[in-house]
């Protein structure tokens, strides 16, 4: 779990002492390296520093992104070991595994921005021009998106078409399914900090930023702040509550924000939103 105070901590105290870290291509190497003694049905090749291709047996091909995994190990060095070993895993699985029964009550929806969706759109148009997005999507306004995933133990892979099929759903089932889901898998959500000043959610460190989506939190009752409710999730694990006539508030979550940008693992948005008429605007700083 993520507290407010650990935010604050990073934020003041992550230049106090300088560190030597293996490089980007070193890190990709290690991590190919891992994936081959895992599984020998699967191939696996750099194309340029923390970019693989990978290929199964039966000829699927992908490109995956290291970038994230790098961050965590740029934020926990004294841990490359364990990052390698988990994000192998949950390559090897979703590689792999992908045949395997997909449980229903195990989809959750995951929030995405729209650079995210465009630069899948562009890796797939450059491979296979007339070929389809590979997961579905759904898009939430001008900024976020919505994809659904299927989370397992060790890994979290977004859900396609042929899962649709497989699942007997129509792709409307997702958001009500996605969201019960959640709601039950996090029934013990909690919020930390001032809940009438600056607070942020805590649930496991993967979902906090789904909650967007959750009508029902979005509440005076549990967030009395000054104003109108403004939300900001620079990232998937942190969510930041304030309210829109709380100037301090609101130039405290600016500082957290523009200090821990280029820090941020699984990063979603910069922008702001406010809750108007039981939805979400766009946040227009006053």
């Amino acid at each position: 779990m993520k507290y407010l105070l650990i935010v604050l901590i990073l934020v003041f105290g992550q230049n106090s002492f300088a560190k030597e870290y293996i490089s980007e291509d070193e890190f990709t190497d290690r991590y190919i390296a891992v994936v081959q003694n895992k599984s020998t049905g699967l191939s696996i090749k750099k194309i340029t520093s923390l970019n693989i291709e990978y290929e199964t047996k039966s000829g699927i091909q992908q490109r995956s992104n290291l970038h994230n995994a790098y961050l965590k190990y740029r934020a926990n060095p004294e841990d490359l070991s364990s990052i390698l070993d988990v994000y192998s895993n949950s390559l090897v699985e979703t590689v792999l595994e992908l045949s395997k029964d997909i449980d229903r009550n195990r989809i959750f929806p995951v929030i995405k921005d729209k650079n995210y969706i465009l630069q899948i759109s562009s890796m797939v148009r450059e491979k296979h021009e007339d070929k389809e997005m590979p997961f579905l999507y759904k898009k939430l306004n001008d900024v976020l998106y919505l994809v659904f995933a299927l989370d397992t133990e060790s890994s979290m892979r977004f859900l396609s078409k042929k899962d649709l099929i497989k699942l007997e759903l129509e792709e409307t089932d997702l958001l009500p399914l996605s969201i019960e889901n959640l709601k039950r898998e996090f029934a013990g959500l909690s919020v930390k900090g001032d809940p009438a000043g600056l607070s942020m959610l805590i649930a496991d460190g993967n979902y906090e930023a789904s909650f967007f989506i959750v009508d029902s939190l979005w509440d005076k009752k549990i967030f009395p702040v000054q104003g109108d409710i403004v939300l900001h999730m620079p990232a998937r694990d942190t969510v930041l509550i304030t309210g829109s006539e709380d100037l301090d508030g609101l130039k405290r979550v600016s500082e957290i924000i523009s200090d821990n940008t280029n820090n941020l693992a699984y990063p979603i948005t910069n922008v702001g939103f406010i809750r108007k008429n039981d939805a979400w605007e766009l946040y227009k700083p006053k």
